[in-house]
């Protein structure tokens, strides 16, 4: 099973804060934990992995502002 699949049905949530939190990527297009959103999207950027869908992703970006709990570009 991929870790990055919710195995459990859980609520999406529009703005994800918390690590368990489930929202729909916009570039995979399917569900993932908060968590493995921020892991990906860091490695892509600190590691410049520009072949990752996660690299430079605005939504990534926002993702992060809101788990450090600032505002968003869109806010």
């Amino acid at each position: 099973m991929n870790s990055s699949s919710p195995a459990a049905v859980r609520e999406e949530c529009p703005k994800p804060r918390r690590l368990a939190d489930v929202f729909v990527c916009g570039f995979r297009t399917k569900r993932m934990y908060l968590a493995t959103c921020l892991d990906d999207y860091m490695n892509a950027n600190a590691l410049r992995v520009r072949s990752m869908v996660c690299h430079e992703c605005p939504q990534g970006a926002d993702n992060r502002r809101l788990a450090r709990g600032q505002p968003t570009h869109g806010a």
